[in-house]
């Protein structure tokens, strides 16, 4: 028997050899063409195998997006969109350098910054013409009412995505002569480069949030046979458990999803199926095609790669709002007596001083109520136990938002006590004031599990040891509470 036909495995005797096909050297060998390309398909398919299955595909990094709009002209002028002897102007998008991968593996890469106008992307026929058809629709113009009093049929509203694709060029052109002495013409090397395409989708499709990945709605005793790619729900929280992703995994494919690469005319082909979304962008049809109007929504519709670092700095929870100041915070947990005089001041109008809260980035100002604090007043009794008063809050007076963020949104908050509490208990006439028996324990409570942040998250308010602010173990939630003690009220 042949020493090759004892070798044979039965899971190797198929002459595909799919799960990938590399050369073995040996003195004599002769190398051929065909021979190099296995060799450079092995490396070029492995590598993106690894990209596709433990990376995944989205954006790394760059790709960031600058809108450029037609520099204004002399409107007197002979064409007040046409330099004199230059080529037309248009608005364009400038485009920074930047790296992604695609659901294939492959890496998308750009080197140098690249403005690009809509002649310059690919948009299909179909859309061109729906773009010249429906130009009010495309720029989101409502049209008027009828003459019922209802409002004309109009065609749904649509969401322009700008895309990045993977494309290659042939580059370097040569003439081989076969055996025969037949000239042809060959190309000498292959550039990756990349595509970008502007395509037409229904509106809901960039308003929704992208889906999570993976839900798995187990519970006890339920085998979890199926375990689907998410929709969005109501808990933030819920990342499935660990029999479920071991069978998501499980069932994953670790080939590429459909390629296909498409011709761009000359030596340009790219692949127009698997393209990954940059941003949402306005289109108009002016003087017989498409132009871009702005860049308008340049983050909300990226899938990022997820790398090593940034994993590392979410599970920290970096990526939290915290309480990032308060304004006692000299008081908190400090060893010796507070002045009374330094701490009446606080609930006194005209002073200066309140009891203010601020976070590290914007939240939610319908979240921010009287019930997210808490301040208790402890002071013995006379059999030593300490008896516990709660101060009466009337309401709380939020900030307006910063420069650059949201409506509807905060960053500091300000504790307004009843008034009348404040005349009877801090009134320069009151005697027997509660603060009068000895010194007392102040506990102020911050629960940060009800305070959202504006990407709905809670505040991570955990305390740090004796640190103040700011304040954070990575987790959202929690309460931040901050004891200090205070002297005694002298009599009036």
């Amino acid at each position: 028997m042949d020493d090759h036909e004892q070798d044979i495995h039965p899971e190797c005797d198929s002459d595909d050899c799919a799960a990938g096909k590399r050369n073995r050297y040996f003195a004599g060998k002769r190398m051929r063409p065909m021979s190099f390309e296995v060799e450079q398909k092995y490396l070029v398919d492995r590598r993106r195998l690894l990209n596709r299955a433990m990376h995944g595909w989205g954006v790394v990094y760059g790709f960031d997006l600058r809108f450029k709009p037609v520099p204004a002209v002399d409107p007197g002028a002979h064409n007040a969109n046409t330099d004199a002897g230059k080529r037309p102007r248009h608005a364009a998008i400038r485009i920074g350098e930047g790296l992604a991968l695609d659901r294939a593996g492959r890496e998308l890469m750009q080197v140098n910054q690249r403005a690009v106008t809509a002649r310059d992307v690919y948009i299909s026929n179909h859309d061109r013409e729906w773009l010249g058809a429906n130009a009010d629709a495309a720029s989101q113009m409502p049209l008027a009412p009828d003459q019922g009093g209802g409002e004309k049929a109009r065609p749904p509203e649509v969401c322009w995505l700008l895309r990045v694709h993977y494309a290659e060029r042939h580059d370097g052109p040569v003439r081989v002569k076969d055996d025969c002495s037949c000239e042809r013409a060959e190309w000498d090397y292959l550039c990756e480069t990349v595509r970008y395409s502007v395509e037409r989708v229904d509106a809901s499709r960039c308003r929704e949030g992208r889906p999570c990945g993976l839900t798995c709605r187990c519970t006890a005793g339920d085998p979890c046979d199926h375990c689907e790619p998410c929709e969005p729900h109501a808990d933030p929280l819920d990342r499935g458990s660990h029999q479920c992703m071991s069978r998501y995994l499980s069932r994953l494919d670790p080939d590429a999803e459909h390629i296909g690469m498409t011709k761009d005319g000359g030596q340009l082909s790219f692949d127009l199926a698997n393209g990954i979304a940059l941003a949402r962008v306005g289109l108009r049809w002016h003087c017989g095609a498409p132009e871009f109007t702005a860049v308008l929504d340049d983050w909300g519709q990226r899938r990022l790669v997820k790398r090593n670092d940034l994993l590392f700095d979410l599970i920290r929870g970096c990526d939290l709002t915290r309480i990032s100041a308060i304004s006692w915070n000299g008081w908190h947990r400090h060893r010796d007596l507070i002045k009374w005089g330094e701490f009446a001041a606080y609930f006194m109008a005209g002073t200066g001083k309140q009891f203010k809260i601020t976070f590290s980035g914007p939240v939610q100002a319908t979240t921010l109520t009287v019930d997210c604090f808490a301040m208790h007043v402890v002071v013995a009794d006379a059999s030593g136990w300490g008896e516990a008063r709660r101060v009466p809050l009337a309401d709380v007076q939020l900030s307006e938002p910063d420069q650059g963020d949201p409506a509807g949104s905060t960053r500091s908050a300000t504790l307004i006590f009843d008034a009348e509490w404040l005349a009877d208990e801090l009134g320069e006439k009151k005697k027997n004031s509660l603060f009068s028996r000895g010194p007392s324990l102040v506990e102020i409570d911050v629960r940060t599990d009800f305070i959202l942040d504006v990407w709905g998250q809670a505040v991570d308010g955990s305390p740090i040891g004796a640190q103040p602010a700011p304040t954070g173990n990575g987790s959202p939630g929690g309460h931040f509470l901050s004891p200090f003690r205070v002297e005694p009220r002298s009599s009036p």
